[in-house]
């Protein structure tokens, strides 16, 4: 079965959700809105509807996993619902169908009544990973006491490596120098029609953005004029997990004509994307938010792994102790990688 590789913002996308879900789960909240458990009849009918869904209006449904091997799981999750349960049973019922579609823009989110009934319940701490570590970078609360670079072991009674397993079958998881450094870490992605003016300037030759006419991003089938002014020095573009969408698009088209050089971590996207028509369902009864995209873009490419994010051309990863030092390793050893290529080219 192939299916396109689980990434580190997928990660920290879950680290955020399945805290809230325990804290929430924990403070027995109920409203008139919202039940504390639904009824065989009512989780059936969400089911339903979520798969019919998903079957007649997903791009790509069985891009990554064939119609069969999809059945399957669709059929072993509904024989699960054997009596009433809790909404947060429930969304983690689900969440292994999303995640294996292998789309970026396809996953579940709890129903707005969940988070308007208890915000201040919320997960307080943001967190990174770093050396398989739950890091603290910050937090929403100012009320915190935890300090930055504090490890996080465990979340209401719960093992933090547990949970990252858990979430691993659960998760779904873009001026005229010498040398550029094109930082897209963190970048999630955007409009194409930004995209395309900044691949102007780096493009050796004008080629196509995208591999054929996507309706008002038709002229992208076209090769992309030259910028004036364009860069060619040497580029060193920086990636990470949380590289996605249009930010996969970017990356593919620089790695499959061979401009500059990628340093960093795998990014967290491909070629190719299910963006288009991007629709927001609500199920039935539970009020579970299902996002899908309707339309597949994809890159002018061919020959590439769309199961494989972006590589770079030199993996580099932060250390625990360079974030507690503020030492950004990947761009440190950009420099580094730089001043090394001007020494050679000078013997």
């Amino acid at each position: 079965m192939d299916k396109k590789p689980f990434s580190a913002y997928s990660i920290l996308i879950f680290l955020f959700i399945f805290a809230c879900t325990i804290c929430f789960a924990q403070t027995n909240l109920e409203t008139r809105d919202k039940k504390s458990e639904f009824s065989l009849k009512e989780l059936q009918e969400d089911f339903q509807q979520m798969r019919q869904t998903l079957q007649e209006n997903h791009a790509d449904l069985y891009e990554y996993t064939n119609k069969e091997t999809f059945d399957k799981l669709f059929e072993q999750q509904y024989n699960l619902i054997t009596q009433p349960t809790t909404l947060n049973e429930f969304f983690k019922l689900l969440t292994p169908i999303t995640a294996r579609i292998g789309c970026g823009h396809t996953n579940l989110w709890m129903p707005d009544e969940y988070w308007n009934s208890g915000s201040g319940k919320l997960f307080p701490l943001q967190m990174k990973l770093i050396e398989g570590y739950a890091v603290v970078t910050g937090d929403f609360n100012s009320k915190s006491l935890v300090p930055v670079g504090s490890i996080v072991l465990e979340i209401n009674g719960i093992s933090i490596n547990d949970i990252i397993e858990e979430m691993k079958i659960n998760y779904s998881a873009d001026a005229l120098n010498e040398n550029l450094i094109l930082d897209l870490r963190g970048n999630d992605g955007g409009d194409p029609f930004c995209a395309a003016p900044l691949f102007s300037y780096l493009e050796h030759e004008p080629v196509p953005y995208f591999v054929e006419s996507y309706g008002k991003y038709s002229q992208l089938a076209e090769p992309i004029p030259l910028a004036e002014n364009r860069f060619t020095g040497n580029l060193f573009t920086l990636i990470d997990g949380r590289c996605n969408s249009t930010n996969g698009h970017f990356c593919s088209l620089l790695k499959y004509h061979k401009i500059g050089k990628f340093v960093g971590t795998e990014g967290g996207a491909t070629y190719k994307c299910n963006a288009g028509k991007n629709t927001q369902i609500h199920l039935k009864n539970t009020r579970i938010m299902l996002f899908f995209g309707r339309s597949t873009y994809a890159a002018a490419v061919e020959g590439m792994d769309k199961t494989q994010g972006i590589l770079p051309d030199y993996t580099v990863v932060q250390t625990y102790r360079d974030f507690l030092d503020g030492k950004d390793t990947v761009l440190e050893y950009t420099f580094e990688l730089i001043e090394s290529l001007k020494t050679n080219k000078q013997k």
